[in-house]
């Protein structure tokens, strides 16, 4: 899938292809949190609020005939068309996504697109829907078969509403949007840099202050200067009210086992090596136990800033997580050591190994020479010495990154200076940095301060 953003906040322009591992670097203020945001907020909008198109005369003709069959057209023209038109409703959301004045994005253009080799579609499907005792709807996609067939069970002769016929339309659309874009639209969680703060205010933090997008869609499905207008009065973006509405809700996301924590029991050990230990939530709050004294239950006001800031990864990982997620994580180095950072950077690449995609952006140069790291050693697999070098360092298989997972997009704002001496700031691009079978990203903003690090200290060691 390609991505693109131009006129959002600082950016100009910005073009990505989502990898199942893609990460984005750049300096403070130059637009990653508007494209993060952005990307997170149309896919998710897309996913909930986006219906397929299917055709008036195919409704009727399953009102009046009880059956249809409707082929699922994979070509080039149709996802385009498919796109276009939600890409363009995704834009007109951006003020919503934001929590901010509608003017500043008045230009702003976004657009997602998907080819057909882009596309997995499950080898069968089937699901029946019930309207009480009104009517049954059952959607079946045999085995190697390209068509979806609907079969509409009525009791009696009553003729549908209006409303039931809409109904009937949506969850045929949103069922054909399941099927086809299955792995282009997965579930989403985001973990944003406000996390921290998300779950120490969270008994603060009230529903009136962060509306939900699916309440507000409901409320105006088709009105969006009153939807606007009702999300001006949030103090929040979006992707921020979902990590509030995430910390609420861990009691429930508790009781649950996740696919991934099943089918990987590795992961969920090799993230509880990051983060020291194990949370748990239950009425009284949410708890942090060392892996020193497991007996022990740290309250969050108790535990330390990098206990706090994994605390949503590893409920999603424990209780939510299954093959095709899409896991966005806002600067993942957060109040972490080095050490740490690069015990993460291994376990994201499990993830990836694993099925579930994965969206960073980072401010570490150690998280990405860790990524390089793993690209290298996958590399180099083979040779005599690698194998020692892996054990001697504690990393397994399930941790080398093929580079063809592997796109590294970088944030770039340029600077002048004006006549008076001042430094003016342009409009930031954002490019992709190649990636190297055997060495893997060369990130030039982390690579240029080092060197500008070393070349200092070389010349007051040498006196100049």
């Amino acid at each position: 899938m390609k991505f693109s953003i131009s006129n959002l906040g600082p950016i100009d322009s910005a073009e990505m292809t989502l990898a199942p591992l893609t990460v984005l670097c750049g300096k403070n203020n130059t637009g990653k949190t508007y494209a993060s945001y952005s990307l997170f907020c149309s896919l998710d909008f897309i996913r909930h609020a986006i219906s397929f198109p299917v055709p008036d005369e195919a409704i009727n003709d399953l009102l009046e005939n009880g059956e249809i069959e409707i082929g699922l057209d994979l070509s080039q023209e149709v996802l385009d068309a498919y796109f276009d038109m939600a890409s363009k409703r995704a834009c007109a959301m951006i003020p919503v996504f934001f929590a901010a004045e509608p003017s500043h994005f008045k230009h702003s253009k976004l657009n997602l697109s998907v080819s057909p080799d882009d596309l997995v579609i499950p080898v069968s499907f089937s699901r029946t829907l019930s309207a009480g005792n009104q009517y049954s709807l059952q959607l079946s996609k045999p085995k190697g078969s390209q068509r979806l067939t609907a079969t509409l069970l009525r009791n009696g002769k009553t003729p549908l509403k209006e409303a039931q016929k809409e109904i009937i339309e949506s969850v045929i659309g949103d069922t054909i949007k399941e099927i086809i874009f299955k792995d282009t639209l997965p579930a989403i969680t985001f973990t944003s840099t406000e996390r921290t703060g998300a779950l120490m205010f969270r008994d603060e933090l009230t529903p009136e202050k962060g509306k939900d997008i699916k309440a507000l869609l409901e409320r105006h499905p088709d009105d969006f200067d009153g939807l606007v207008e009702d999300v001006s009065h949030s103090l929040y973006p979006f992707p921020i009210i979902k990590n509030i509405n995430f910390v609420k809700n861990l009691r429930s996301i508790a009781l649950r086992t996740s696919p991934l924590a099943k089918r990987y029991p590795g992961l969920v050990t090799a993230f509880d090596r990051i983060s020291g230990g194990r949370y748990s939530a239950d009425e009284n709050g949410i708890f942090f136990s060392p892996a020193d004294t497991p007996s022990l239950k740290l309250a969050m006001e108790e535990s330390s800033s990098s206990a706090r800031s994994l605390v949503l990864i590893s409920f999603w990982l424990r209780h939510l997580a299954k093959k095709g997620d899409l896991l966005m994580i806002d600067e993942p180095e957060m109040n972490l050591h080095p050490e740490s950072q690069r015990l993460l950077a291994r376990w994201v690449a499990m993830l990836v190994n694993c099925g579930v995609k994965v969206f960073i952006t980072t401010h570490s140069d150690y998280f990405i020479k860790e990524l390089n790291t793993l690209v290298m050693l996958r590399k180099q697999q083979k040779a005599e010495r690698i194998p020692s070098l892996m054990e001697e360092n504690g990393i397994s298989k399930s941790m080398l990154l093929n580079p063809k997972d592997f796109r590294v997009y970088v944030a770039k704002r340029p600077t002048k200076t004006a006549k008076d001496g001042t430094t003016i700031l342009g409009k930031t691009t954002i490019g992709e940095a190649p990636v190297d079978s055997f060495y893997g990203a060369a990130v030039s903003s982390f690579d240029d301060t080092i060197s500008r690090i070393n070349e200092l200290q070389e010349a007051i060691i040498f006196n100049g």
